[in-house]
């Protein structure tokens, strides 16, 4: 299967996760909000799709960590805290349409 890669907007979104974020965003919800204050609202229904399809069983939790490390290197993500992040997102996508 070919690497995983990122949509533009996915890209922009994990613009959020810098060295310091953890600090002002402890917690998967607090980091998936802050992340959806990188995009703007039109590019939402982009990020919902592409998480959708990251998220339906087709990858694993591995893949994911990879393609977090590489959309967001400045920390250093586990396969659980990548799938953990990536579904608190497209969680709190659901509270904003």
């Amino acid at each position: 299967m070919p690497r995983l890669t990122a949509t533009p907007e996915f890209e922009r979104l994990c613009g959020a996760f810098h060295q310091d974020c953890l600090v002002f965003a402890p917690t998967p919800d607090d980091l998936a909000r802050d992340a959806l204050q990188h995009i703007s609202a039109a590019e939402h229904d982009a990020v919902k799709s592409f998480l959708d399809r990251l998220l339906d069983g087709r990858y694993t939790a591995s893949e994911l960590r990879g393609l977090m490390n590489r959309s967001a290197p400045a920390l250093r993500w586990s396969s659980e805290s990548a799938l953990t992040v990536l579904t608190a997102i497209r969680q709190r996508l659901d509270t904003l349409t």
